[in-house]
C-alpha cells in the first residue's frame, strides 16, 4: 500500500526513500517526537513495509523447512522474528512471521520483500502451498510508548483492560479487531507497542481514528528518524544495515530467530556449531561515541588494528549522546573497552542500550 503522502505532507511530513518506498521521515523537529514516544506515545505510518501471505496445506511444512525459527509450534495468533538463511547460516531475508488460522502474514522491510516472494515461490512448486505479495491489501501502523495501549484502545474501539493485559504477556500475541484489523503485540523498539494490519481500504479512516484518540493524551504522529534511534536504542538489527548475505544470523543477536528444537532447516548445521561450540568471531555491539558523528562503514580501531566496522547511528535526545551499532571482534566484546573511529574516542556498550536515564 503506497503512503499517504498528501495526509502526511499537510502535517509537515518530510520523506525518504527505503528500498524504492517512501517513509516519513519526520514531521520537522524529530527530537521533540522522540521526547513524545518516550514520555507518552506515537503512531507512525508502516506502510513503506511488504507483507506476504502464505496458505495452503502444506504452508508450515514449507516454512519450516526453508526458514530458521519453529512454526509448526507457534501457537495460532501469534507472531515471530524469522529468516531464511543460506547454508552457511548467512541472512537471506528477516521478517516477522504472523500466524492465523487459515495462513501466514509475513511482514519485511522492502529491501527483502522481491527475495522472499521469488524464494518461497520456487519452493512452492514441490508443495501444495502459495505465496503472493498481499503488500497492497494491508495497512500498516504502529503505536508505541507509554500510553499505546489506551491510544489503540481508543482508536479501534477495542477494551482497553485487554490490550494492557496483552502488553504484559510476551511479545507476539496477536488481538483481533474491528473490520479484520490485526493488533501484534511488539516489544521490539525497548517500549510498549503495538503492530497494527488493517485492510487497506480503510487505513485512512484508522489513520485518523488514531491521530484523534491520540490527541488529548499528547500522542501524535513521529517519522523514520526516531523509529531508527529507537531501534538503535533496543540494540535491534535491520536488514540492509546490519544483516544481510554477509552476516551469519547469530553475529546480529537474533537469537529470538531460530529454533534448534525442530528438525532440519537451511543454515541449521552452521547455526548449531556456532552456539554449541562457541566459534564467533564478531558480534554485533553498541558503541558510546565520543566525537564527531561516525557513518556507516567506518572503521572501529585499537590503536593501529582495525577491531570493527560502524553499521548504524544516531543521536540520542534522551541521553544527548551519539550511539552506534558495530561489529567488533571478540577482544573488544567487554563493555567500557575503548576504541577510537577516525581518531574520535568511543566505548564499547552492552545491548540494549536501554531506555535512557530519567
Amino acid at each position: 500500500m503506497e503512503l499517504m503522502s498528501e495526509t502526511h505532507r499537510a502535517l509537515g511530513g518530510r520523506f525518504v526513500e527505503l528500498a524504492g518506498s517512501r517513509a516519513v521521515a519526520d514531521y520537522g523537529d524529530p527530537v521533540t517526537e522522540y521526547r513524545m514516544v518516550r514520555e507518552r506515545g506515537g503512531v507512525i505510518d508502516r506502510n513503506y513495509r511488504r507483507m506476504l501471505q502464505v496458505s495452503g496445506p502444506d504452508r508450515e511444512a514449507l516454512m519450516q523447512a526453508m526458514t530458521t525459527n519453529d512454526v509448526v509450534k507457534q501457537a495460532p495468533d501469534s507472531a515471530i522474528v524469522n529468516a531464511i538463511c543460506t547454508g552457511h547460516g548467512k541472512v537471506q531475508s528477516l521478517f516477522l512471521s504472523v500466524k492465523l488460522a487459515d495462513h501466514l502474514l509475513l511482514d519485511m522491510d522492502p529491501v527483502v520483500g522481491d527475495f522472499t516472494h521469488k524464494f518461497l515461490e520456487k519452493y512452492t512448486l514441490i508443495r501444495d502451498a502459495a505465496t503472493c505479495d498481499v503488500s497492497g491489501e494491508w495497512g500498516r501502523a504502529g503505536v508505541y510508548g507509554p500510553l499505546a495501549a489506551e491510544t489503540v484502545a481508543a482508536a479501534l474501539q477495542m477494551p482497553a483492560a485487554g490490550l494492557a493485559e496483552a502488553l504484559t504477556a510476551a511479545a507476539g500475541g496477536v488481538l483481533h479487531g474491528p473490520g479484520g484489523a490485526l493488533v501484534v503485540v511488539t516489544g521490539e523498539y525497548g517500549l510498549p507497542g503495538f503492530e497494527l494490519f488493517v485492510p487497506a481500504a480503510d487505513f485512512a479512516r484508522r489513520w485518523g481514528d488514531l491521530l484523534a484518540a491520540g490527541e488529548p493524551r499528547r500522542v501524535g504522529p513521529f517519522g523514520f528518524t526516531t523509529l531508527e534511534t529507537l531501534r538503535i536504542e533496543a540494540g535491534r538489527p535491520r536488514y540492509g544495515m546490519e544483516v544481510d548475505d554477509s552476516v551469519i544470523l547469530l553475529e546480529a543477536g537474533l537469537t529470538d530467530a531460530v529454533s534448534f528444537e525442530k528438525g532440519c532447516f537451511v543454515g541449521q548445521e552452521t547455526l548449531s556449531r556456532v552456539v554449541f561450540r562457541g566459534q564467533l568471531n564478531r558480534r554485533l555491539c553498541g558503541l558510546l561515541v565520543g566525537g564527531a558523528v561516525p557513518e556507516s562503514g567506518d572503521e572501529v580501531r585499537d590503536g593501529d588494528a582495525v577491531v570493527g566496522v560502524v553499521k548504524s547511528v544516531c543521536y540520542s535526545p534522551g541521553r544527548d549522546a551519539v550511539l552506534a551499532l558495530a561489529y567488533l571482534k571478540r577482544s573488544h566484546w567487554e563493555p567500557g573497552s575503548a576504541v577510537t573511529i577516525h581518531d574520535a574516542p568511543a566505548q564499547t556498550a552492552d545491548l540494549p542500550f536501554g531506555a535512557p536515564p530519567g
